[in-house]
């Protein structure tokens, strides 16, 4: 997918479905209420069969608990900009009929291409699958840890932050993508950092030779893996990561 797309804020086309619409600012909390649904897939059920795929999970899991169907029509509705999804069999085979100009359809055969465009327009993290379940509760344990001794910076800490560098009023980005937000947020705080080091590198007393400038123009990572390093210790890297899937 490309990236002048996803900073532009304009939706992907997927022949069967239609288009596929990024999420704006001004509809995130309804999309983040549900957004796991997307994120998950079969292995994290511990679900190994070939046959059995990842849009088969959302319709077992909906089966079970009518919240979750709720909660992925949501998602739908939010994604591709249709009021009308509606849940169908037709030859003993299950999927969503997508009401919009295409009259398209989600279904298992073209499911994953839904959920991998939606990600990548959303910036959403898939969880690490452990096979191990030692090592996943010691993931579960560090990830805390991290998230402990880190800064926390809410949505609203970026939407706040950008508007007082813009000058604008905060409803000024209800139209933004959550994509474009974060883009502006991290170009932003590229920016004070690069004027931050500078500042330090006029000090002729300081020695910042094993210490390198940053470019505020320099490229940005706005799909973070949370998971990379997560064990630093090489030793015992090898091992745990047979536990990794």
């Amino acid at each position: 997918m490309s990236s002048l797309k996803n900073i532009r804020g304009e939706p992907t086309f997927v022949e069967g479905i239609g288009n596929i619409y990024p999420i704006k600012i001004k509809d995130w909390e309804k999309f983040d209420s549900s957004k796991e649904l997307i994120s998950v897939k079969k292995e994290h059920f511990q679900i190994e069969d070939e046959k059995f795929t990842n849009f088969d999970v959302i319709l077992l899991s909906a089966s079970q608990n009518h919240g979750v169907l709720d909660k992925f029509k949501e998602v739908l509705r939010l994604t591709l900009k249709c009021e009308l999804i509606e849940l169908q069999e037709h030859d003993g085979r299950c999927y969503f009929l997508i009401g919009n100009e295409e009259t398209g359809r989600i279904d298992s055969d073209n499911y994953d291409v839904f959920r991998s465009t939606v990600m990548e327009q959303n910036l959403l993290i898939e969880p690490k699958v452990y096979k191990n379940p030692t090592v996943a509760a010691w993931a579960e344990k560090v990830m805390k840890k991290r998230a402990e001794g880190g800064i926390s910076v809410t949505l609203e800490d970026k939407i706040t932050t950008i508007a007082t560098m813009d000058g604008r009023d905060f409803q000024d980005y209800d139209d933004y993508t959550y994509y474009q937000l974060e883009a502006k947020f991290e170009r932003i705080s590229k920016i004070e950092e690069s004027r931050s080091q500078s500042m330090m590198f006029a000090n002729p007393y300081a020695d910042f030779s094993k210490m390198k400038l940053v470019h505020f123009a320099e490229s940005i990572n706005l799909r973070k893996d949370p998971y990379k390093d997560l064990f630093k210790d090489s030793s015992k890297q090898s091992k745990l990561e047979q536990g990794v899937k």
